[in-house]
């Protein structure tokens, strides 16, 4: 199913707000986890940097007996003059924990600040395409369902007595009519309160809104959480604001609805 929505603004602190929450969320554990590899990597390498020691013997024996030639131990660090390194680098493997968990929480805190500056430029972004180019259709389709299916809706039991449209045109001293309603304006003058949570129009007697010359069940406006959506079987002989209904359409208030020769505009 497809729902269409116009948007005209995205709030600026809630968008802050959920970017800075999935990037806090998303890279603690990549950053704890790089951090702590690299406290391992660093404290092992100073470890074996501290044990690296060759040992020098002599394949050769004295000739004198009971006298050896003495072994020799060489330290490739005090060669090369690599213990400030090695001292650092042992320094750095054993940093107190807690000093890790400060480090981890930091930049998992800077990546959330980072991710919610976009989402927040993001919709800013947004709203000025908004303000320049006029308000935005969001469309959302349901996955279980292909695009531009109509929704299957289980309208209510139709009543045995439908409108006529031929009936005459209520007197005009009698009181305006209020709520969600439908003023047919070609080609008969008709106001049709919208009563029922799925009214269906279309031709068929049993229908809740008569209209000859349309299709058995040409269309449908369904109440859906506070929102009046149009439903059309019509095979694109339904209209919403001059454009082909070709999935659900909201409705509101003052839109022009063209049901074959009928012409209809929606007040709530």
């Amino acid at each position: 199913m497809v729902k269409t929505y116009t948007v005209h603004r995205i709030s600026s602190l809630p968008l802050f707000n959920l970017g800075f929450l999935v990037g806090a969320v998303g890279s603690f554990f990549p950053i704890a986890t790089a951090i702590l590899l690299i406290k391992w990597g660093i404290s092992s390498l100073a470890t074996w940097m501290n044990d690296l020691t060759y040992k020098v013997e002599f394949p050769i024996k004295s000739p004198i007996p009971g006298v050896d030639f003495p072994s020799i131990v060489i330290k490739p660090l005090e060669l090369l003059k690599l213990q400030d390194v090695q001292t650092q680098l042992q320094n750095i493997g054993d940093t107190a924990w807690f000093k890790v968990i400060l480090l981890i929480l930091g930049l998992t805190i800077l990546a959330g600040l980072y991710f919610g500056v976009i989402a927040l430029i993001a919709g800013e972004a947004f709203n000025l395409a908004s303000a320049i180019f006029g308000r935005l259709k969001l469309k959302l389709s349901d996955a279980s369902m292909a695009p531009g299916q109509p929704a299957p809706v289980q309208p209510l039991p139709i009543p045995p007595q439908a409108p006529n449209p031929q009936s005459p045109i209520p007197n005009p001293q009698s009181p305006a009519p209020t709520g969600p309603r439908l003023e047919i304006t070609q080609p008969i003058q008709k106001t049709v309160p919208v009563t029922t949570p799925a009214m269906i129009i279309g031709s068929d007697p049993g229908c809740h809104l008569q209209l000859n010359g349309l299709m058995p069940r040409h269309a449908q406006i369904s109440l859906e959480q506070g929102r009046y959506i149009l439903y059309d079987f019509s095979q694109g002989q339904s209209q919403v604001q001059g454009q082909i209904v070709r999935g659900p359409n909201m409705l509101k208030d003052g839109f022009l609805i063209h049901l074959g020769q009928y012409a209809i505009t929606f007040r709530q």
